[in-house]
């Protein structure tokens, strides 16, 4: 399908437009096979196969989401199996917690009144996926991954903690005086000290940088 000049499909249609705007003289795609060893993935293509080969069409009695709840409970149950299996002193109680907590992601507690895009900075600084300098700079997406002020790597705690640029504006917050670092703040869970890094962060312009 990538082959086609023309396509209907937006992400065909996306890598064309990036690749004719781009100096790339050859392009090469390989097929990764990352299904493969993932129980469920693989049932999910022995069906599909299956489907395509015979000419018959699958009858589906669940919506989307309803489908990947159930893919997701079923994963969960196969992961506590197999550490189950490996674990020759199983604790029952640690069985509980995990489920629990596996069940319930951070922001879906009562505690935390934080909006979607709130919730989309707060997992990018947990997981270290942001659209910072040096994040972009190992994705071959940055020429550069120093910061302009300081002129050393650019990440997200050099941003938020240490950045010349904003040594003014950190005043104004107290997290600064409490803790050091970024992962800091985000072991707490403490609301009002999520509330605060994320006010840093718009207030010094840094939400389209993290």
């Amino acid at each position: 399908m990538i082959t086609h000049k023309q396509s209907q499909n937006f992400l065909i249609a996306e890598i064309h437009n990036q690749v004719s705007n781009s100096e790339i003289d050859k392009l090469i795609i390989n097929w990764v096979p990352s299904h493969v060893g993932i129980n469920v993935n693989e049932k999910a293509d022995i069906a599909a196969k299956t489907a395509l080969v015979h000419g018959k069409g699958l009858t589906v009695d669940l919506t989307p989401q309803e489908a990947i709840r159930k893919i997701g409970c079923t994963l969960w149950k196969e992961t506590i199996q197999e550490v189950k299996n490996n674990c020759i002193n199983w604790d029952r109680d640690l069985n509980d917690s995990i489920t629990a907590t596996a069940r319930k992601p951070w922001f879906k507690t009562e505690k935390y009144r934080l909006r979607p895009y709130d919730i989309k900075l707060i997992n990018r600084l947990m997981t270290g996926y942001t659209y910072n300098k040096s994040f972009l700079h190992l994705m071959h997406s940055h020429i550069s991954n120093m910061c302009n002020s300081c002129n050393i790597i650019d990440t997200p705690n050099h941003a938020i903690f240490e950045c010349s640029k904003y040594r003014q504006l950190r005043d104004d917050f107290h997290i600064f005086e409490k803790f050091n670092n970024i992962d800091e703040v985000l072991t707490t869970k403490n609301p009002q000290h999520f509330q605060e890094l994320i006010s840093f962060i718009y207030k010094a312009k840094l939400d389209k940088a993290l």
